[in-house]
């Protein structure tokens, strides 16, 4: 079982996600990222595509977006990016904390 870590997405209006995840997929200038818990601690320029994030047992969160960074620390990783829309929005019960 993997182990959850904080996971956020940033905009320049504010924070759009922030939970904890079991993986993440980052799309990375250089092609597609896996982070799990443990992942060194890195920065990485993102892409326009898709950002997923999930939760053993819970529904998957699928976002698009428009480029941006990435950074991953000790029990971390954040996006920051411009724009974001998210796929399969949850509703207001679900994960997300504003």
């Amino acid at each position: 079982m993997a182990e959850p870590f904080r996971f956020q997405v940033i905009t320049p209006a504010g924070v759009v996600f922030d939970d904890l995840v079991d993986g993440v997929v980052i799309p990375a200038s250089d092609g597609r990222m896996g982070v799990l818990a443990g992942h060194a601690p890195m920065v990485a320029l993102l892409s326009r595509g898709e950002l997923k994030a999930g939760r053993q047992g819970l529904d998957s969160r699928v976002w698009i977006i428009e480029g941006g960074f990435a950074g991953v620390r000790s029990g971390e990783a954040e996006v920051l990016t411009r724009l974001v829309e998210e796929l399969n929005p949850l509703s207001e019960a679900g994960t997300t904390r504003a």
